[in-house]
Order: C-alpha cells, then sequence, then structure tokens
C-alpha cells in the first residue's frame, strides 16, 4: 500500500496532510512555494530528491486529479494572491516558455519526504478577477494528442487482411 493511501486509511486522528505547491520558471525572480493548510509563517520540508526547501503559507484551494477521456490529468488551482506577488511576475514574462508546477503532499509529523509527488506540470489559462483570487488550470503536456504514426492499411500491412475478413 502506498504512503498515500495509507495515511488516509491508518493514520491517526491528530495528524494532517498538508498540500505545497510549487511554481518555477526562469524568469521569475522567485521561486514560488506555498504550503495550503499550515497556517504558521513558513514550513520546511525535503523534497523527493532530498533537498529542503521553505513554503509559505497561503489561502489556496486545490482540486486535483481531474482526469479527461484521453487520460490526461489536471489540477485547478485558485490562489489568493493578495500581494500580487505571482500574477505581476506571471504578467512579467515575455517568452514561451511555460509555468512549471509542481504538487506535494506531506504528513504533518514527518516532513523528511513527501506522501504524494506529481512534477512536471505546466499552468495554463492564468486569469485574475477583482478580488486577488488567481486561477489556472496545472496539466501534464498532452501526450494523448498527437497520432501515433502510420495509419494500419491492408497495402502496408497485408496480414491484417485475415483479420478484418
Amino acid at each position: 500500500m502506498s504512503e498515500y493511501t495509507d495515511f488516509f486509511f491508518h493514520t491517526k486522528g491528530n495528524v494532517s496532510l498538508l498540500e505545497c505547491i510549487e511554481l518555477t520558471h526562469p524568469a521569475f525572480p522567485k521561486t514560488f512555494r506555498y504550503v495550503r493548510n499550515h497556517l504558521k509563517e513558513s514550513l520546511i520540508v525535503r523534497h523527493e530528491d532530498g533537498l529542503s526547501y521553505e513554503y509559505q503559507y497561503q489561502a489556496i484551494d486545490v482540486i486535483c486529479d481531474r482526469v479527461s477521456a484521453d487520460l490526461d490529468q489536471e489540477f485547478s488551482i485558485n490562489l489568493k494572491d493578495h500581494e500580487d506577488e505571482f500574477i505581476s511576475a506571471y504578467r512579467a514574462l515575455d517568452d514561451n516558455i511555460p509555468v512549471k508546477f509542481n504538487y506535494r503532499c506531506y504528513r504533518d509529523d514527518v516532513l523528511s519526504a513527501p506522501i504524494n509527488a506529481r512534477t512536471g506540470y505546466f499552468i495554463y489559462n492564468v486569469s485574475q478577477n477583482d478580488k486577488g483570487d488567481v486561477t489556472f488550470e496545472a496539466k501534464a503536456q498532452p501526450l494523448n494528442s498527437v497520432g501515433t504514426g502510420i495509419a494500419y492499411t491492408l497495402e502496408n500491412a497485408p496480414l491484417l487482411r485475415g483479420i478484418i475478413n
């Protein structure tokens, strides 16, 4: 059983799940690291690569694992960006390199490794409303939207004749 599944089925009631998001881009002044449900100023956790990073508390709504018909996974994020720090950095981008999104969750009693890590997503459809809420979608690179090569026909695969007739 995975650590993530084990958390939900076998953890005592006083242990909570900490959800962390990371937004990176080469042109950003810094990497934006936010933790959703840790009310203290900051949190230091260790990533799967063994390095420790600091996450700042931010009010965030994370809806994950919307799987579409072509099996591409997606996150919907609503970030309460009251200082306009992230949206300002995003609007200053002038290249075609997408912003990278990583999602990790930790047990609040074990911060040395994530129990679930999903990395390598890219953000799309970034918008901000009049209250300062920034919403965007984080999607995996579309892998199932391209053709797989040559179509099978009786001319290039004559052994199909016995199957389709």
